[in-house]
């Protein structure tokens, strides 16, 4: 989301009223500029970003994944590893999943600054066969094709590109609530399910909700983000962003 400092407020102040129109790519972010009352209610519209490019994923889906996950149960996080990723949370959470969940494994596509304090993390919580820092990976559907659920544990995302190529790819979400894209594109746990922000327990127990749930209610919160993630596909976003100009 926008952080606004004195200089960016003053910036944006001078020069909204040459601004013809400006796009927000979530509902959050254009009730946060609304407020704001920078631009006028009648310049901001809602614009999904162009996620999607539904003939790639199709075909990097079918891509193999490293030989030593296949057949492997596994969840998957994408992301830097940065604070605002929260990884450090999601690998504490995992050493509990794992006291029911011997086997599973947690793998970790990205890289960022925080690698060595993940790296020491997962090693003082003898995890090093359960957890997998993989890298930066150029193709990312094959694991998420290829994955048991997807979590994001990020503190916040504007919208969360990965939780849409996830819902696409008709995997479960479980993303933290943070008042953000996650919470918007899960829509209240409708479309997926929402653990507290920056809360372990929390993140733990919605693991084992989302175990504990049938074929009918796990199928029905996939399909309802398999349907809301068509909003991001290339040519939704080229019609809507021509409906906004034409108007």
């Amino acid at each position: 989301t926008p952080k606004l400092n004195i200089f960016r407020r003053f910036i944006w102040s001078i020069f909204s009223k040459n601004v013809h129109i400006v796009t927000c790519p979530t509902k959050s972010t254009l009730k946060k500029l609304n407020e704001l009352k920078i631009f006028p209610k009648n310049k901001l519209k809602l614009l999904y970003d162009p996620v999607l490019k539904i003939n790639s994923i199709n075909l990097k889906k079918k891509e193999k994944i490293d030989e030593q996950f296949i057949d492997t149960t596994f969840i998957l996080s994408i992301g830097r590893l940065t604070k605002q990723k929260n990884f450090l949370l999601l690998v504490k959470a995992f050493k509990e999943i794992t006291k029911k969940f011997p086997n599973l494994k947690l793998i970790i596509l990205g890289e960022g600054e925080e690698r060595n304090k993940i790296e020491n993390l997962i090693r003082e919580l003898s995890l090093n066969n359960n957890v997998f820092l993989m890298g930066y990976k150029k193709n990312i559907f094959n694991y998420l094709y290829n994955c048991e659920c997807y979590i994001s544990s990020s503190l916040y995302e504007d919208p969360g590109f990965s939780l849409i190529e996830a819902g696409f790819l008709n995997k479960f979400v479980i993303a933290a609530d943070s008042n953000t894209g996650p919470t918007e594109i899960l829509d209240n746990s409708k479309n997926g399910f929402l653990f507290k922000n920056n809360d372990k327990q929390s993140l733990v127990d919605r693991y084992f909700e989302y175990k504990n749930s049938n074929s009918k209610e796990k199928n029905h919160r996939i399909k309802n983000l398999k349907k809301f993630s068509k909003n991001f596909s290339y040519f939704k976003h080229f019609k809507n962003f021509n409906r906004i100009l034409t108007n």
